[in-house]
């Protein structure tokens, strides 16, 4: 994904690896200690599962790429 930002916009992009199940507290320090002030905070996660069939494409089984990916976002 950022191979589609521009060099300038790849300088003002900050990771931060945060646990989003744990307390707010813990989070607002995580990003404290990264000096992170921001307007927006993005959440992405992405697992692709295993394909079943020998030699199918990656998106092949759809609904458990839907599924898992999901359920990342809603525990």
């Amino acid at each position: 994904m950022m191979d589609l930002l521009t060099p300038e916009q790849r300088d003002r992009v900050e990771h931060v690896a945060v646990d989003f199940l744990g307390k707010p507290e813990d989070i607002a320090d995580a990003m404290k200690a990264k000096g992170v002030t921001a307007d927006a905070v993005f959440f992405y996660s992405y697992m692709q599962p295993k394909t079943t069939v020998k030699g199918s494409h990656p998106w092949s089984n759809a609904q458990e790429l839907a599924d898992i990916n999901c359920a990342t976002l809603f525990l």
